[in-house]
């Protein structure tokens, strides 16, 4: 028999287990990320993640989204694999990714499990998975999608390639005052460079939150 992901009727069981066990530097993540949400909650432009992975930030913007009563006026899209890491990367990146998926694991969250419980919780509207490579998907995407506007763009690919396409592409439409959230920044070289090499001719600056070190940000 198949085992279910999650029983949603336990989430009062499942809040009590993660605030009891989280670490602080998870907490941070939390409100790092509504902090930075609450900054494109009256600015127009969907809202764009690459790089779902289990699905955990990618819960919180749904839910946050909802909060603010922006489900029908925010389209979420959201890019991964839905499945194993891609194995082509540099040679730094590949040691990285190794100690990462000997923590967390290198297989994302299934596409159409991860609707399921959006749907069970009411949340799933307005939104759309896509799954693959995002080094393949994006640049679709973009082709089909050339004058999107986007408020919220996170981005969390871990490695230089997919990071550097991500900005490339994806950067010059979100709006003015929209923020970009650069999740890797600090953990990954490959990231890191990428990031680097993208912003180095640009005026903005990349900034961080007191509540995570994990977390950088842009505001465009």
């Amino acid at each position: 028999m198949k085992k279910k992901l999650l029983d949603i009727k336990k989430n009062f069981d499942y809040e009590n287990a993660y605030m009891l066990s989280a670490p602080v530097e998870r907490i941070g993540k939390l409100v790092s990320r509504f902090e930075l949400f609450n900054k494109i909650k009256a600015i127009p432009g969907e809202i764009i993640e690459c790089g779902v992975f289990k699905g955990s930030s990618l819960s919180q913007f749904v839910k946050l989204r909802a909060l603010y009563g922006h489900s029908s006026s925010k389209k979420i899209i959201a890019f991964d694999t839905f499945g194993k890491f891609p194995e082509k990367c540099s040679s730094d990146d590949k040691k990285y990714l190794k100690n990462f998926t000997s923590e967390a694991g290198n297989q994302s969250i299934e596409k159409n499990k991860l609707l399921k419980i959006f749907k069970e919780l009411g949340v799933d509207k307005n939104l759309e998975l896509i799954k693959g490579n995002i080094l393949k998907t994006l640049p679709q995407f973009i082709k089909s999608n050339k004058h999107i506007k986007i408020s919220l763009l996170h981005i969390d690919v871990d490695t230089y390639e997919p990071t550097k396409i991500c900005l490339d592409i994806l950067y010059p439409h979100v709006v003015k005052n929209g923020v970009v959230i650069l999740d890797d920044y600090g953990a990954f070289p490959g990231a890191n460079k990428a990031i680097d090499e993208f912003f180095s001719n640009k005026p903005n600056v990349i900034k961080s939150l007191p509540y995570s070190s994990y977390i950088s940000y842009v505001i465009k």
